[in-house]
């Protein structure tokens, strides 16, 4: 059996629409990320903050890939081989909140996912907001705990990165 190279425990507090409360904890690595709206996010304790990459092409951008039996595989796909070109790398982990919680702690500068529940992202979400960094859909709209298409990148590689997946969608 594969291990996965990746896995995380992950908690998200909610009141009404708002996610308030964050936790990802990295199990093998001991690292635990955490965040309160409007309080900051941290790493370890120690407060985090994105990447200051601003060039796609020098970007380090994680993703999870949809599943083998799934109906986005092949929307996935050319995006995929679209951002392949463009940018410095693409890593694929294994775990979503950890790999949004790396964005946070400025390790990753970008990521997409287009096969996740809001449930899968909502803590990721609240620590790239609280550490700095930019979320959204990739119609460009912000409703991405509903439709499953999720982008967190910092600042400067956000728009570029909405970009390059809005020219490589089929």
């Amino acid at each position: 059996m594969a291990r996965p190279t990746s896995c995380g425990i992950t908690i998200a507090l909610t009141h009404g629409p708002e996610i308030t409360h964050a936790v990802v904890l990295d199990p093998v690595r001991d690292e635990i990320f955490t965040a309160i709206k409007n309080q900051g996010a941290q790493f370890n304790g120690v407060p985090a903050r994105v990447s200051s990459c601003t060039e796609l092409q020098r970007a380090s951008i994680g993703t999870v890939f949809p599943a083998r039996s799934s109906t986005k595989l092949t929307g996935y796909l050319p995006i995929l081989n679209g951002l392949i070109s463009r940018c410095a790398e693409i890593r694929r982990a294994g775990a979503c909140s950890l790999d949004m919680a790396y964005v946070a702690a400025g390790r990753l500068d970008g990521f997409f996912v287009m096969s996740l529940k809001g449930r899968d992202v909502a803590a990721g979400a609240l620590l790239v907001r609280e550490a700095g960094g930019m979320l959204g859909d990739f119609a460009g709209g912000s409703d991405f705990l509903k439709n499953n298409e999720v982008i967190a990148a910092a600042p400067g590689v956000f728009a570029p990165l909405r970009e390059a997946i809005a020219a490589a969608r089929p």
